[in-house]
């Protein structure tokens, strides 16, 4: 018991439960029931966790191969074998690394609205995950292009959610948005490179939201019609775009199968589609104090968008429904602007 509680310093040495115990911190004195104590430690530790002589973790748990004879200490690497479904982003640090990260998916953003392209392209898709041996028999690429276009706010997002929530829930697949030429280049380099040869055939979803936006600079859209193009690395992938200009869109773009094998005009909701969300969107004791009828009756042509907004200006800010209906059908009309700024730059400087 007297040896238990010995001091050592330094490189001094004591016998404990004959084995020789160094102490390796030179400037802390630690007693023999200290060192046991650390033990202890060790001992209940899982062998994921390796600790130093203070008892602490350490973040050197493994040997990394740098080259043929070359060993560097490093931190213990957790891997899996494929990434847990969902929906990611990408991005590169400073090195060059690209890193795929999850991104927040609320599934109560979908609404399964009653509109007929919606019903055709989710079927389509369904279809399409279900014969890939018939792809295969008669050697198609096994990858599908679908174009949504109509002007904004009509639901397209939506229908994106429900498509994500189809491949993440029932595929186990993953899902990857592209909104500029960097994510085209990171999603190009990353799905050819890294990802298809981890994962051959997991079902893929990539959606390019605002195409048009991507396909301004003519090199951005080569570099897009090359992965639609892509062969050797594009198995198992839906493309899903949408976009608000389609007129913007080359023909190469908007006519060519097996880059967008179908395309789809989104148009303003019709009654049973404004009452499916409205009915949605408002809780029960909401809907009991409306004419549900007059809403659906007043909200022709408006989009889903203004009925979303109607519903919030109406319910969560108490307003009248006749004023937030102005105050929308006043939105819906394009403002009009005295005068340019062109106008502006002519009276502008010195005159003499």
């Amino acid at each position: 018991m007297e040896k238990n509680s010995k001091e050592i310093k330094g490189k001094h040495y004591s016998n404990w439960d004959d084995e020789e115990i160094e102490n390796p911190y030179e400037d802390f004195n630690l007693s023999l029931n200290t060192i046991q104590t650390i033990r202890e430690i060790k001992d209940k530790l899982s062998n994921d966790q390796i600790v130093d002589s203070m008892g602490e973790v350490s973040k050197y748990q493994q040997w990394q191969v740098a080259s043929k004879g070359v060993y560097q200490a490093m931190g213990k690497i957790i891997t899996h074998d494929k990434l847990p479904s969902g929906y990611y982003s990408l991005s590169m640090d400073q090195k060059g690394n690209i890193f795929a990260t999850a991104r927040n998916f609320i599934y109560d953003d979908y609404i399964d609205l009653p509109i007929k392209e919606f019903k055709e392209i989710l079927s389509d898709i369904e279809k399409f995950w279900n014969i890939k041996k018939k792809f295969d028999e008669y050697g198609f690429v096994y990858k599908r292009g679908i174009l949504i276009h109509g002007k904004q706010g009509l639901g397209k997002s939506f229908l994106i959610n429900g498509v994500i929530k189809d491949v993440i829930e029932k595929r186990e697949g993953i899902v990857f948005s592209l909104y500029d030429y960097r994510d085209l280049g990171l999603f190009h380099q990353f799905f050819r490179d890294q990802f298809r040869h981890i994962e051959p055939e997991r079902p893929v979803v990539v959606v390019i939201e605002d195409i048009d936006g991507m396909c301004r600079d003519k090199s951005v859209e080569t570099e897009l019609i090359n992965m639609l193009d892509g062969v050797e690395h594009s198995s198992n992938v839906v493309y899903l775009a949408t976009t608000n200009n389609i007129d913007q869109l080359e023909e190469r773009i908007t006519n060519r199968p097996s880059r967008f094998d179908k395309r789809y005009h989104i148009t303003a909701p019709d009654e049973e589609v404004r009452k499916v969300f409205i009915e949605s969107k408002m809780k029960k004791n909401d809907l009991e104090k409306i004419d549900i009828d007059e809403w659906v009756k007043k909200t022709e042509g408006f989009n889903v968008a203004h009925i979303k907004e109607l519903i919030i200006s109406v319910i969560l800010y108490e307003n009248d429904l006749e004023y937030a209906l102005e105050h929308l059908n006043n939105m819906r009309t394009k403002p009009k602007v005295e005068g340019s700024f062109s106008d502006g730059i002519k009276n502008m400087g010195f005159s003499g």
